[in-house]
């Protein structure tokens, strides 16, 4: 009764936030729990699993003259065979890619992970992560257009532009960490993750000029994502998350069910859930757990001011994990002696 009260408390205390919740970053994705090495380095290795496999596409704004498309990937592993004291460490790494805009505007990163997580009961743990993210921005200038282009008549893409650029890509290194509280009840599917993260921590400059770059701004992250087990059949769900960048900010609010029911001798967990994103977005999600496997797919319905020129269509993601159990041996090995 204690570890069901334990977890119940801060449970129920996140889905009452949620209710009572009112009110030009980096790319993310709108099934942002479905991300778990971008959204924090700290939940690194801290699933059942012992190793994860997924990853995440989405094509924003398809009705508009140029699309916006995202794609990442990330894998993270415990690593069992490091014997610490107390807490265990993890390790994983993050490839994200995304391309915009009639120049192409890429931005490509390449991330590594390391975690260290404390259990502190049966029900609770910690855990503490830190990453470096290896990073590029880079376009296309021949597909820009510039005012010097117009002849007076009409507008002439042979002629030539004083527009320059020194460059058209731009590198950096970025240091992020961040920290995760995690309780779990062990006896049912209820559990609740929070936490805070950032990135470019180390004030990283881009430039695609032969000067001094610009300072990219701090990436804040807080976030709370949970479920809570109802009976046998069903759960409901629950996700929050807040985002700052500079001037720019985002908050999301959404919440959902899951339906469990036997499927060839497992469970297969069925979801929907309903998110908003403020001032932006209405996001539409539906989920698939079975064995292994975890499928993902949302669709952003567009209710910012930019709707007149997307007729209300957002964006459409597709989320996809793989999940792997590692065999061990015992903890004691007893050898039989032979006669």
């Amino acid at each position: 009764m204690q570890t069901k009260t334990f977890i119940y408390f801060p449970l129920c205390a996140f889905f009452l936030c949620l209710c009572f919740s009112s009110k030009a970053q980096d790319p993310h994705f709108s099934q942002s729990w479905l991300a778990p090495l971008q959204m924090n380095p700290a939940l690194t290795a801290t699933s059942k699993w012992d190793t994860r496999i997924g990853g995440q596409w989405k094509e924003q704004w398809s009705s508009v003259p140029v699309s916006y498309r995202t794609f990442s990937a990330f894998y993270d592993q415990k690593l069992h065979q490091l014997k610490l004291p107390a807490g265990k460490l993890g390790v994983g790494g993050v490839l994200m890619y995304d391309q915009a805009g009639d120049s192409k505007l890429s931005w490509t990163q390449i991330g590594l992970r390391v975690s260290y997580v404390l259990p502190l009961t049966d029900v609770h743990q910690l855990s503490a992560g830190v990453g470096f993210d290896f990073g590029q921005r880079a376009f296309l200038p021949e597909q820009l257009q510039f005012g010097d282009q117009y002849n007076g008549e009409f507008f002439d893409p042979s002629q030539n532009t004083g527009e320059q650029f020194g460059q058209q890509s731009s590198g950096l290194g970025s240091l992020v960490a961040g920290l995760n509280y995690e309780a779990h009840d062990p006896r049912s599917r209820s559990e609740l993750n929070t936490g805070i993260a950032a990135s470019h921590l180390n004030g990283p400059e881009l430039t695609f000029f032969n000067t001094s770059g610009i300072k990219v701004p701090i990436w804040a992250r807080f976030y709370a994502f949970g479920q809570l087990e109802l009976n046998e059949d069903w759960d409901v769900t629950a996700v929050h998350h807040f985002f700052r960048q500079g001037a720019y900010q985002e908050i999301l609010l959404g919440a959902g069910a899951r339906y469990h029911l036997p499927y060839k001798g497992s469970d297969l967990g069925l979801g929907a859930g309903l998110n908003y994103r403020f001032q932006d977005a209405l996001i539409v999600n539906l989920e698939a757990r079975y064995q292994q496997w975890l499928f993902g797919l949302s669709y952003d319905i567009n209710i910012s001011d930019f709707q007149t020129a997307t007729n209300n269509r957002g964006g459409l993601e597709l989320a996809l994990h793989y999940y792997l159990m590692q065999a061990r041996p015992p903890e004691e090995f007893k050898s039989c002696p032979i006669f």
